[in-house]
């Protein structure tokens, strides 16, 4: 109810102008079953973000497969789906709202890769983990940019041109 009432005040104001108690207004419940659940709003939204990406990663049955590029492209055109409709249009100050959603979804991406790199062993821990980090930031940072430009180029081409540079980076066939 908590999460479906934050989604529902978003689509009304900005994230900063929403309160807790905003929150439990609309989901009919009280402030201390809010503190039950979560520290703060941005608890809400990054668990929120989390269950809606990962409910997008899921229904696709996506997951990274170091020797085949089918899972990439997935992967990359997931968060081209995921990020659009939430970032495209958004007025006023969102800076707070966006960078959680970074977050969230540059986290869920890094453990989609740590765990497909490790399955495949392409090396040490700290390998993996570095990365596991690199393709995350550049897919997400790729896919962000490419939301923001009002002259962006048709999906299908951001996806491969961002699936070049991830492959470039990490050459997988080694």
């Amino acid at each position: 109810m908590l999460k479906e009432a934050l989604a529902k005040l978003l689509e009304e104001k900005d994230f900063d102008a929403i309160s807790v108690q905003d929150i439990t207004e609309r989901a009919t419940v009280n402030r201390a079953t809010f503190y039950d659940h979560y520290p703060d709003k941005s608890a809400l939204v990054e668990d929120m973000v989390r269950d809606r990406f990962d409910e997008l990663l899921a229904k696709r049955q996506l997951s990274f497969d170091a020797s085949s590029n089918a899972g990439l492209r997935a992967i990359v055109s997931t968060v081209c789906d995921f990020l659009l409709p939430i970032t495209v249009g958004c007025g006023g100050s969102r800076r707070n709202l966006e960078l959680l959603i970074q977050t969230t979804v540059i986290d869920r991406i890094r453990s989609i890769f740590s765990s497909g790199l490790k399955e495949h062993r392409i090396g040490p821990a700290a390998k993996v983990a570095f990365f596991a980090n690199v393709i995350s930031w550049l897919i997400y940072g790729a896919v962000a940019n490419w939301v923001r430009d009002d002259k962006r180029p048709p999906q299908d081409e951001h996806v491969e041109t961002v699936c070049v540079l991830v492959e470039a980076i990490c050459d997988f066939s080694r």
